[in-house]
């Protein structure tokens, strides 16, 4: 299999990233253990398997906040 430039980019940022356990990422997340396995059983987060263990990247951790982030409504401004 060739692999583009942007795929090797993107292992090698997986690589480069710290790997956090499922009890790490909910504790930064401040969810609960469960929830980050559904996230990974649904394919909501992207992760790492050694072996039977199970590691989310911080970068991962990073997209997901980004991706549900909503901004403010200015309820302020005149309409």
């Amino acid at each position: 299999m060739v692999r583009s430039p942007s795929m090797r980019n993107d292992a090698n940022s997986v690589l480069q990233a710290r790997h956090l356990t499922v009890a790490e990422c909910a504790a930064r997340l401040g969810l609960k253990a469960c929830t980050i396995r559904k996230l990974i059983l649904t394919r909501r987060i992207g992760f790492t398997k050694f072996g039977r263990a199970v590691r989310i990247p911080e970068t991962e951790v990073v997209r997901l906040i980004e991706v549900g982030f909503r901004p403010a409504i200015n309820r302020d401004s005149p309409e």
